[in-house]
């Protein structure tokens, strides 16, 4: 695997790019997570999940992981929110990958498949250090920049923090996320009236509004 990758991508290394993190569980039942990724120089991958994760334990446990890149801002939410009611990641979207025990997406833009070479605990996270074994892009992101999707997935990203600040009591800082939240959702209903990226918004603004 050519150590630059990355280009074909559109990545710049040691920049945080939201992805699509796919694992098997221990039991071999798929999981997938949205992660930050960095890519160094080097081609090598840093992924660094929380530790009470699961991806965290399903990288320790298998060394391997599929990372998918996608546009798409509903593949962010279903992946955040899977263990809430009325949310679920369907079946049909994995399938096997070829180079690693990894899952990956089918509806994803591209993926890259890779094995842990290291890891370390670092504070509440997990730091892991992967090499890619393959990689490929399916098809080109759009070239038009569309407002709608990374507000979206700004969104998806707020929520998971705001649930967290409620739990621990740091309502000044839901308020000021909702407020961003709020202006995302005024921005998706403005750009993308009538198309299905609104009833992404509306499915995350039921899950906050509980």
């Amino acid at each position: 695997m050519t150590k630059k990758w990355f280009l074909k991508f559109g990545l710049t290394p040691n920049c945080i790019f939201e992805t699509i993190v796919s694992t098997y569980n221990p039991d071999g039942s798929c999981n997938a997570a949205p992660m930050g990724i960095i890519v160094k120089r080097s081609g090598t991958v840093l992924i660094s999940p929380y530790i009470q994760t699961q991806t965290y334990k399903n990288l320790r446990y298998w060394r391997c992981c599929t990372i998918n890149f996608t546009w798409k801002p509903e593949v962010f939410f279903k992946t955040t929110f899977k263990r809430l009611k009325g949310v679920r990641i369907p079946s049909a979207w994995f399938e096997k990958s070829r180079n690693v025990y990894a899952p990956r997406l089918r509806i994803a833009d591209g993926y890259v498949e890779a094995k842990v070479l290291k890891f370390k605990v670092y504070g509440d996270r997990g730091i892991f250090l992967c090499k890619v074994l393959a990689s490929k892009i399916r098809s080109q992101p759009p070239l038009t920049y569309f407002r709608a999707i990374p507000a979206i997935v700004e969104s998806v990203i707020h929520a998971t923090r705001i649930l967290k600040f409620r739990e621990d009591g740091e309502m000044e800082k839901v308020k000021k996320l909702l407020e961003m939240v709020n202006h995302y959702d005024n921005l998706v209903r403005r750009v993308a009236p009538k198309s299905s990226l609104v009833k992404v918004m509306d499915d995350l603004k039921k899950i906050l509004a509980k």
